[in-house]
């Protein structure tokens, strides 16, 4: 995989109201896959202001037209209800504009977390890169948009299980 663009957004840290540095980018899938655009998510997605700028930067990209997105939370390290209500938002939204979005590479706490709120049945959570970009790249066609789970994420979540 190579990067595809610079853009990136990054709180300073760390802060006794924000916590610790927060940070997102992205960058495209550079095999065969099909136009996946990969977010990185560095630091815990905790706060306001981490949150926002996760939700930004999602809508940026779908402003942009890319209707596949892949998330990155290997070094998301821990989350809030602000974190989590965040990958709901981008969730629905990216499902709304008929695209497909996964989330991978959680670490423990932040996976116990999504368990015990059971969003592992909602969103499709994997636990490679490869296996997220390689369930999004399946080819998009005019899906009916949806609020919530599809049929698709079921599997996808089954699927891993």
């Amino acid at each position: 995989m190579h990067s595809y663009a610079e853009r990136s957004v990054k709180l300073p840290g760390p802060h006794l109201l924000f916590g610790p540095d927060f940070s997102v980018s992205d960058r495209r899938s550079g095999d065969v896959s099909g136009d996946v655009s990969i977010l990185d998510v560095t630091g815990p997605l905790r706060g306001e202001r981490a949150a926002q700028a996760f939700r930004r930067h999602v809508w940026d990209l779908l402003n942009e037209g890319v209707k596949k997105l892949a998330v990155n939370l290997t070094e998301a390290g821990d989350i809030d209800s602000g974190g989590l209500g965040a990958l709901a938002a981008a969730y629905n939204q990216v499902k709304q504009d008929g695209g497909r979005i996964a989330f991978f590479g959680a670490p423990p706490r932040v996976s116990r977390t999504l368990t015990k709120l059971r969003l592992d049945t909602v969103f499709a959570i994997f636990k490679s890169e490869d296996d997220a970009v390689a369930a999004c790249a399946r080819p998009v066609h005019d899906e009916p948009k949806s609020q919530g789970r599809d049929q698709d994420s079921r599997a996808w979540t089954q699927a891993e299980k």
